[in-house]
């Protein structure tokens, strides 16, 4: 910690120790709010991925249940000798 006290001292060099922690603490504080907003944006992107899964294996189950339909009517006029 000395050191980046040292290096911080560097940059603001009129600065106390006491300013320079608390412009650390300022600096944590803006990076957990930025992790709460990426958090928040996570959890709303694993929302709509859910939702686009859902859609997705709906239309999957749709399209085997209409081809099986199809399979099935084909079957039913060879055997009745319409195709």
């Amino acid at each position: 910690m000395n050191v980046n006290l040292k290096s911080r001292a560097q940059e603001l060099p009129y600065a106390t120790k006491k300013e320079i922690i608390q412009s650390y603490i300022g600096k944590e504080t803006l990076f957990q709010k930025e992790l709460k907003k990426l958090q928040k944006q996570v959890k709303k992107n694993k929302k709509k991925i859910g939702k686009v899964n859902k859609k997705a294996t709906e239309a999957e189950d749709k399209f085997l249940r209409t081809h099986a339909d199809f399979e099935n009517i084909k079957k039913r006029l060879e055997r009745e000798g319409i195709l």
